[in-house]
């Protein structure tokens, strides 16, 4: 089959071919823009990090918990006003400290399970049951963190 332009004919396979040119750019830029956002939500300065093991065993903390704020670290960001996101990042990091205390480094701990495909698989789980609440639900409850008192 041939698709017709008014100047020139371009076969299916060529319009194919660059769809999956242009798909793969897209795909490659989004998960260039989620790791950018996955390290600025949990800390990170530099993007290829070697990210180190950290021991976890002395936390009692479950991993939807802790999926659960790095969730609320991504999303709320862009949901609450620019005057409670100091407040929102100090409490961020005192609720991380509350639930991994034996941990010296909350933020290399998050970006060290985020390495592990299981919790990744929480966090993607997580995540989605997050956005499937309504923009307002969610902004309360970020908003609700944000001005906490620890």
């Amino acid at each position: 089959m041939r698709f017709t332009n008014t100047q020139q004919k371009v076969s299916t396979s060529t319009l194919l071919m660059a769809f999956g040119v242009i798909l793969t750019f897209i795909m490659s830029s989004a998960a260039q823009a989620k790791d950018y956002r996955m390290s600025t939500a949990i800390g990170s300065t530099t993007k290829n990090t070697l990210v180190k093991p950290v021991d976890l065993s002395g936390i009692s903390a479950t991993t939807h918990e802790i999926a659960l704020m790095q969730v609320l670290a991504e999303v709320c960001p862009g949901l609450i006003s620019s005057h409670l996101r100091p407040k929102f990042a100090r409490a961020y990091q005192t609720k991380l400290h509350q639930l991994m205390p034996t941990v010296s480094n909350p933020d290399n701990a998050m970006r060290y399970l985020y390495t592990q495909k299981e919790y990744r698989r929480v966090h993607t789980n997580i995540k989605n049951w997050t956005l499937s609440y309504s923009r307002a639900e969610n902004r309360a409850m970020c908003e609700e963190l944000a001005t906490t008192q620890f």
